[in-house]
């Protein structure tokens, strides 16, 4: 039997009530004696887990039914050792130099498996992987439960405890804090510097819709989009909000959104808008919408204007759905986009 500690698996981390784990691995194989009767019981040396002075033994028993049972002992007093969590990852058996095909049941500390045509006269080597964890970082580290800081930041929004920087949008008032709104780049460039705003603690917002700019600042303290009536148009005003004060996260989701909320009425509106803010994810799955549903569209009252105001773009729209024709279903397979169900002579793709 021999030990062999050299394992050069990728170094596994955790992190649990602020400290830091590594995953240490103990290769141990023991060579079993020639048996002279099933029912045996054998007891490995005594062998060192690897990075410890934890010394471990294996209990092996064969009983006659051919099930082997194995338990790892003297784990006792592992953790004065610095040692987390002792329990067999991965055991195999060699019968004469060739790997057997064996199922194992592992529970820890704990193992068996049921093994056929055990033979006195074969030589049989057991190979034991080890895993343990030592604790690595042991200054004070607190690992942050994130439901409870939801709850106290979510408390502060509604109570507005020591709020310190008044917002008027329009004929409504909002209390918020320097430190939240400086997540806005624009918010954050403005209490830098000795603006009026800042100076004064008075923020005045005429040109946003009162119950917009709520999701917004609610959004900055939660994370959370709510809003209550979801219009036309919502979202595209919401991701005007988040573009002008530099919201990123908040652009990133809404376009999301918006996205999900493609209709055969709105989508060339959004398109507009995804062109003139630039939003290149917003403009190509409208232009993919348009490519599915062209037959639909091209009937709506939206898509005559876009055509009248909008060339340029519209041929962008025209060069995509040419580029992509072929994504699209065969007529065979859609008898009624085949034609648009509207008659008049109007501008088509």
């Amino acid at each position: 039997m021999s030990e062999d500690n050299s394992n050069d698996n990728q170094q596994v981390v955790r992190y649990k009530n602020g400290l830091e784990y590594h995953q240490v691995l103990t290769d141990y194989t023991f060579k079993l004696p020639i048996r002279e009767k099933l029912d045996a019981q054998y007891k490995t040396s005594k062998f060192m887990l690897k990075d410890t002075k934890l010394s471990c033994d294996i209990d092996i028993h064969i009983n006659r039914s051919m099930t082997t049972f194995f338990l790892l002992h003297n784990i006792e007093t592992a953790k004065s050792y610095n040692c987390h969590d002792i329990k067999f990852q991965e055991i195999s058996i060699e019968e004469n130099g060739l790997e057997m095909e064996n199922t194992f049941t592992i529970e820890n500390q704990y193992a068996e498996c049921n093994i056929c045509n055990y033979s006195n006269t074969y030589s049989y080597e057991f190979f034991f992987v080890i895993e343990h964890w030592k604790v690595i970082k042991t200054s004070l580290s607190i690992i942050a439960d994130h439901y409870n800081i939801y709850k106290n930041i979510r408390k502060i929004y509604e109570d507005k405890i020591f709020a310190d920087i008044k917002i008027n949008v329009q004929d409504k008032e909002f209390w918020a804090h320097k430190m939240i709104l400086s997540q806005s780049t624009v918010f954050a460039a403005m209490f830098s510097h000795e603006m009026q705003e800042n100076i004064e603690n008075v923020i005045n917002i005429k040109d946003i819709d009162p119950e917009l700019f709520e999701v917004v600042l609610k959004f900055l303290y939660t994370n959370e989009i709510n809003i209550k009536i979801i219009t036309e148009h919502i979202f595209l005003d919401l991701i005007t909000i988040a573009d002008i004060y530099q919201l990123e996260n908040l652009k990133n989701q809404l376009i999301e959104r918006a996205i999900i909320y493609l209709t055969i009425d709105n989508v060339m509106d959004t398109l507009v808008f995804a062109e003139k803010l630039n939003i290149a994810i917003l403009k190509e799955s409208c232009m993919s919408f348009i490519l599915w549903n062209n037959n639909e569209i091209q009937c709506t009252k939206s898509f005559q204007n876009f055509l009248k105001i909008h060339p340029t773009l519209a041929a962008n729209v025209l060069n995509y759905v040419l580029k992509n024709i072929k994504r699209r279903p065969t007529a065979k397979n859609r008898e009624q986009q085949v034609t648009p169900t509207c008659v008049e002579e109007r501008g088509s793709l």
